[in-house]
């Protein structure tokens, strides 16, 4: 039922007791008693994925081979830093990809949303012949956000807070060291609410900018967090699903870094949709076109608050900047102009909740991948711990 559908990124090997890649300890042992209560037919997209695309690829089909992505759409590009393009496609290389594609006949879906044009744009750099046939995006886990995470949490306006803004951070990325970089030289920290958790260690490799330092684990006071032995023997804070703490609630802004790890590829996370969920205005660090797109869906700018000119500019120093430059003009204001600003979006606020409660999900290109994704199949968020998605996998809301 679906021989052509393959998942990239995660898949476990039939009888293995390991989870790849993953840093922090798992319960094995209930995830797989999960995946053996689940229909067979979705076990094809679970294990051994590889060996079924190398199948596909050597028996030359010519029906379409979807290749599915929970993160990323493509490999490393040639001459692209490796720390600059994280990726799914674990030993998939570009070069043995299009020499697939070449062969049969691959679409790609992915929460890229701008996947097609990066892809023609590294082909013509890399003097490379396009070979994919299509690329469909997709929200990786608004679905999953939508039906159990935040499912019976309404919004929250809040009002008299101590905090303008509140930031927090778990992975370390060079665009998250870079924006914190630029607040502590904007002397903004001081106004903030924030955690830098240094999650996965890469703090030792990030630059030290102004007097921010990456390899500082901060964490907040309340924020909802447990401190877990990762399978290399260091011990990290780590953030126990996406839910907030109380502490949340006493900052005005919800200021996030989206997750991209492929230069300028749009993607919609959690740390989106959580600030409308909850009824936070907010800025997301984010790639070019990520606010555009959020307008085109429907959600409205909190253009009372901020001004976006250089929140979709192409360059990340001028997008950091603009964020920058809108907390400071906001950083002398007391409490009860802050709390006149946020009574004059109420309205908006309200709109962009029902907005991301009831956004379209519906991207899927053939009805067995749609299947998969309303079952949670396709994606699924077993190999990166967290015990949500391992509860509902094979689920579907009724």
């Amino acid at each position: 039922m679906y021989d052509n559908i393959v998942y990239i990124g995660g898949e476990l090997e039939k009888g293995s007791p390991e989870l790849p890649g993953h840093l922090f300890q798992v319960d094995v042992s209930v995830m797989l008693n999960k995946l053996d209560l689940l229909n067979p037919s979705y076990q094809t997209v679970i294990y051994n994925q590889r060996e079924k695309l190398m199948h596909l690829y050597h028996n030359k089909t010519q029906d379409m081979v979807y290749l599915v992505l929970y993160y990323g759409s493509l490999p490393i590009p040639p001459g692209v830093n490796a720390l600059r393009w994280e990726t799914g496609y674990s030993d998939i290389s570009w070069a043995q990809l299009h020499n697939m594609a070449n062969t049969i006949p691959i679409s790609i879906v992915s929460p890229v949303w701008n996947a097609k044009e990066q892809y023609l744009q590294i082909c013509k750099t890399t003097n490379t012949q396009p070979a994919i046939k299509n690329f469909y995006p997709y929200h990786n886990n608004l679905q999953f956000v939508q039906d159990f995470m935040y499912k019976n949490i309404d919004y929250k306006i809040d009002y008299d807070c101590n905090k303008l803004f509140v930031c927090m951070n778990a992975n370390t990325k060079l665009q998250r060291t870079m924006l914190m970089g630029k607040l502590s030289q904007a002397d903004l920290l001081q106004h903030a609410h924030w955690s830098w958790l240094d999650t996965n260690g890469k703090g030792k490799d990030m630059p030290r900018i102004h007097t921010f330092d990456p390899t500082k684990v901060v964490s907040l006071a309340d924020d909802i967090l447990i401190d877990e032995a990762r399978v290399d023997g260091v011990k990290r804070l780590h953030p126990n699903g996406h839910y907030v703490g109380s502490i949340y609630n006493d900052a005005y802004i919800d200021l996030s870094v989206e997750t991209y790890g492929q230069l300028e590829a749009i993607n919609f996370t959690e740390k989106t949709w959580r600030s409308y969920w909850y009824g936070k205005p907010c800025m997301q660090l984010a790639p070019a076109g990520h606010y555009k797109m959020l307008w085109d869906w429907g959600f409205q700018p909190y253009n009372e608050l901020f001004d976006y000119t250089y929140m979709d500019d192409p360059n990340i120093s001028t997008r950091i900047k603009a964020i920058a430059d809108n907390l400071t003009n906001l950083s002398g204001k007391t409490k009860t102009e802050m709390d006149i600003l946020i009574k004059t979006i109420e309205t908006k606020i309200i709109h962009n909740h029902n907005t991301v409660k009831n956004l379209s999900l519906d991207h899927m290109p053939t009805d067995e991948l749609k299947h998969l994704y309303e079952h949670h199949i396709i994606p699924n968020d077993l190999f990166f711990g967290w015990p949500e998605h391992q509860k509902h996998i094979g689920d579907i809301t009724i």
